[in-house]
């Protein structure tokens, strides 16, 4: 066979698996994929081992997002020292992969659907008491996710000032992120004007 039989018979190969092969899968190198070979990946397309991008890459990713502001600010009574008190999100931008529950005056939370490595950033802004100090503090299923938490001390009454954080959390899927807040010398109110919660998965 003459070399230009030979490569015209494989293309002929390639192009019948790919049609044939389509919305089924390739079996390449103990992974699935499906592929156009015109035009793009059609399918699913798994990598064992490393991938290395010298240009630019554009995807989504597993992220959620919650988010509450107001300018005159939203009373809070804090009856107990020490204890936590849900922050209400009324807003969430770009979800995927990650459910909201929320609005104003109601319980707030973002559920994840895919178990994983997540970033987790958060700041929320208020006033409170003169000399009390307020601890801020991520929450998952009910408990405190220690990584996640900010602590500051009112240095005047009427103070307006925000507290962040970031932390990485391995979640698994039907966790429960809520964002929470506590006066950690005494009772008293205090306003809240904005706050937001974000996640982004960052690995398996």
């Amino acid at each position: 066979m003459k070399s230009w039989q030979f490569i015209v018979l494989v293309l002929v190969v390639i192009l019948s698996i790919s049609t044939v092969a389509e919305g089924i899968g390739i079996i390449f190198n103990g992974e699935t994929i499906v592929y156009d070979f015109f035009d793009k990946i059609i399918g699913d397309l798994f990598i064992n081992g490393n991938l290395n991008v010298t240009g630019n890459m554009t995807g989504n990713m597993y992220r959620g997002s919650m988010w509450y502001h107001n300018h005159t600010g939203t009373s809070l009574i804090f009856t107990q020292a020490e204890l936590f008190f849900p922050l209400f999100f009324t807003n969430s931008t770009c979800d995927n992969g990650v459910t909201f529950q929320g609005g104003f005056l109601q319980e707030s939370s973002l559920t994840v659907e895919f178990g994983a490595c997540y970033l987790i950033n958060f700041a929320a802004s208020g006033d409170g008491q003169n000399n009390h100090e307020y601890f801020t503090q991520v929450f998952v299923n009910d408990i405190e996710a220690e990584e996640c938490g900010a602590h500051h001390k009112m240095a005047a009454g009427g103070d307006i000032i925000t507290q962040s954080g970031s932390c990485i959390v391995d979640l698994v899927a039907g966790d429960v992120i809520t964002l929470r807040t506590a006066d950690f010398t005494g009772t008293g109110t205090g306003n809240y004007f904005s706050a937001n919660l974000n996640l982004v998965k960052i690995g398996n």
